[in-house]
């Protein structure tokens, strides 16, 4: 017989109701089989728009599978971690306020945890956008399916044991009891999400992906500028040094950051400058890895900026 599962979708929320709005009508569509237990879990994290009555007034029409909670402590791991207190389920799905939910994603996790055995699983992410897209913008290349949330790693279901898998918040699921093996999330930085997952890869988690587990997620026109892609790909640097600080600590440093990291930071200044000499098309791509070097070395020097909290 088959395992009864409970999947707890766990969503923090901050400043975006009209957002939030869109992915509670998604879910409202979700095609749910009757011996599958589901509840949708709303972690307010303290903002202050009118996001508490949105939320109170979907409650009715969820026939209360829709709860709501409030976190007053500002910052993301602080919701994740009330949402995860607050869950009943077996099962812990993750997604983020800006997402549209496709109507057979709850059954799909369902399907995967049921078929396949894994501790993580992460879904295919699709970028939609509010506005046309620049001619510079080609989610074809790497830089930017992350400022942009793309995660499409094919039409296969893989796992770990074949590549490297690092989650993205707006798409992972987790087992629960998983979670109490390997650790919750703890990060207080960006990317919770991905810290989470190289903490476990590192103690041996198994970790999928499912390409049938499907959220879009949604582009306002605001981040269709380059001003935007450089900040998030700074960041970017900043988090990944942080993660990742544990395989960086060999070698000689200079002022506290390794050596092969400067070289690293001056290859890609140099190829960013015989780019833009030469008025190739992918200037902009070569300047955004200056960027995300700069950023790994501005925390290695513990530096801040007054976007951390770029949205």
């Amino acid at each position: 017989m088959e395992k009864r599962n409970f999947i707890s979708v766990i969503i923090p929320t901050y400043n975006r109701c009209h957002d939030l709005k869109n992915t509670l009508n998604s879910l409202l569509r979700q095609r749910i089989i009757d011996d599958l237990d589901f509840e949708i879990i709303i972690v307010d994290n303290n903002s202050n728009d009118q996001t508490s009555d949105l939320v109170k007034g979907y409650i009715e029409r969820f026939h209360r599978e829709l709860k709501y909670f409030f976190e007053p402590k500002q910052g993301k791991l602080f919701a994740l971690n009330h949402g995860i207190d607050e869950a009943h389920g077996n099962i812990l799905a993750f997604t983020d306020d800006d997402c549209i939910i496709q109507e057979d994603w709850v059954e799909n996790i369902n399907r995967n945890f049921i078929k396949h055995n894994f501790d993580m699983l992460c879904g295919k992410i699709i970028p939609i956008f509010n506005a046309p897209k620049p001619k510079w913008l080609d989610l074809n290349v790497n830089v930017y399916k992350g400022p942009y949330v793309c995660f499409d790693l094919g039409d296969q279901y893989i796992d770990n044991s074949v590549k490297d898998i690092l989650p993205t918040g707006a798409n992972v699921i987790l087992k629960r009891n998983s979670l109490e093996k390997f650790g919750g999330y703890s990060s207080t930085r960006r990317s919770e999400d991905t810290d989470l997952g190289y903490r476990w890869q590192q103690q041996g988690a198994k970790i999928a992906y499912a390409p049938d587990v499907i959220v879009y997620h949604v582009t306002p026109e605001s981040r269709l500028n380059k001003n935007y892609v450089r900040r998030w790909q700074f960041l970017c640097g900043k988090n990944s040094a942080e993660i990742f600080k544990e395989e960086n600590k060999i070698g000689r440093k200079l002022f506290g950051v390794p050596f092969y990291i400067y070289k690293g930071a001056l290859l890609s200044v140099s190829r960013y400058l015989k780019s833009a000499l030469l008025f190739q098309k992918d200037s902009f791509v070569r300047e955004l890895w200056v960027w995300f070097n700069l950023g790994v070395i501005w925390n290695y020097w513990g530096q801040k900026t007054h976007f951390e909290n770029l949205r």
